[in-house]
């Protein structure tokens, strides 16, 4: 357990427990920083990918590895890493609901271990995950990924409650059947990969233009041609909608449309302040029957979830350019549900000296489910979007499939 504090936060007054956060939200890792010059972007290319985000980088990346990194082109509206990818909280679960998903996400582990073994920065740490049941229905859901895990060659093991207090001290189980625990999931520092693998795409040859705004995407005959931006027109082969939760608007800039259906929904985190103590390799601890997950994040608890009831973003359909201007105030009345199951799950957070709490847009299908692949609409149109707030986890194998998909 962590120590106790003498700044308690109490469920009985939300309103008030602003004061004990830090109301400015920029830190280290939300600073943008990157030696891409503003330049007007080549008159031709093979590949235009539109977004900046881990997401975009992971295409031109794996692109490069491929021998196209000089046909290459990534546009970014603003700065590399400031749409969702600077907010994100860096969970990187292998586990997903198909095999293609469970594919992609350990090509995303595995490129992080391969690029920290290199002693580049990605803040990839394997802690594992547990996972929480609360419900014998919990439980055989979570015997059903054990059984699933053995054919697609996941570790995972199931745990009784005093095994899982015994993978993280810090969480109560008098109400939990048991748990799954999933040594091969991890975390990484979102920024710093996407920093990372976009450098690594320039040294490949691939060309980023930062502060470019994509105008029109044009085609001929049902196929991909061009794409005008502020800057200049780019003669291409194939476009890549990377653009988060500006992917809608963007499939509305080509002739015909191409169908991108998600929205923004507002996502809340807390920090805490550093705590003294807190193991660096605590897992990520996901309790779904209370809508929570927390982790370790540079000796303080990062904590959020996933409220029953979502709260949507820019309602007005207007997404804001800038990363200033698209910050979501704090709203705890909103946050108390997953709030109050935190201080369920971890008992000692009541005494945690608190930092802040995060409010990012993160991008939603109405199914939940990623859109990815070609658009039907347009030939050589490809989509990687919707990725609700496990980007970090699909983007560096999705970038891999987008890359084969393209050569």
């Amino acid at each position: 357990m962590f120590p106790f504090y003498t700044t308690t936060l109490r469920r009985s007054n939300f309103a008030c427990a602003c004061k004990f956060f830090n109301r400015n939200l920029g830190s280290s890792s939300c600073s943008s920083y990157t030696d891409t010059d503003i330049v007007a972007p080549p008159r031709d290319a093979k590949v235009v990918i539109c977004g900046g985000g881990v997401m975009g980088a992971s295409v031109a990346y794996h692109l490069g590895k491929l021998g196209w990194g000089k046909d290459t082109v990534l546009i970014e509206q603003n700065r590399i890493g400031g749409g969702t990818t600077w907010h994100s909280s860096g969970l990187i679960g292998i586990f997903k609901p198909s095999l293609t998903q469970i594919k992609i996400t350990k090509s995303s582990a595995d490129l992080y271990k391969e690029l920290s073994s290199k002693g580049l920065s990605t803040g990839w740490k394997q802690c594992g995950s547990l996972n929480i049941a609360r419900t014998t229905d919990r439980m055989i859901v979570f015997r059903r990924m054990k059984a699933q895990a053995a054919f697609w060659k996941i570790n995972c093991e199931l745990l009784t409650p005093e095994q899982c207090k015994q993978k993280c001290p810090l969480i109560s189980i008098d109400d939990i059947v048991g748990g799954l625990w999933i040594p091969e999931d991890g975390v990484g520092d979102p920024y710093e990969i996407c920093m990372t693998i976009v450098n690594e795409a320039k040294a490949m040859g691939a060309k980023v233009v930062e502060n470019c705004t994509v105008r029109k995407i044009n085609q001929t005959n049902g196929k991909v041609t061009s794409v005008q931006t502020d800057l200049g027109d780019i003669n291409c082969e194939y476009f890549v909608n990377c653009t988060g939760f500006w992917a809608r608007g963007v499939g509305q800039l080509s002739e015909p449309n191409v169908k991108v259906p998600l929205h923004a929904v507002e996502h809340h985190y807390l920090h805490t302040k550093p705590i003294p103590g807190l193991d660096p390799m605590l897992p990520v601890v996901r309790d779904q029957d209370g809508y929570i997950y927390f982790r370790e994040n540079n000796g303080r608890l990062l904590a959020g979830g996933f409220e029953p009831v979502a709260k949507p973003a820019y309602e007005d359909g207007r997404i804001p350019a800038s990363s200033r201007e698209r910050q979501l105030p704090e709203d705890w009345d909103h946050f108390h549900v997953l709030l109050e199951q935190l201080l369920h799950r971890v008992p000692s957070l009541r005494n945690a000296i608190l930092d802040r709490l995060c409010n990012g847009p993160e991008a939603f299908s109405p199914d939940c489910k990623w859109i990815v692949g070609e658009a039907p609409e347009i030939r050589n149109y490809l989509v990687a979007a919707g990725m609700k707030t496990v980007g970090i986890a699909a983007a560096g194998g999705s970038g891999q499939s987008y890359g084969r998909a393209d050569s």
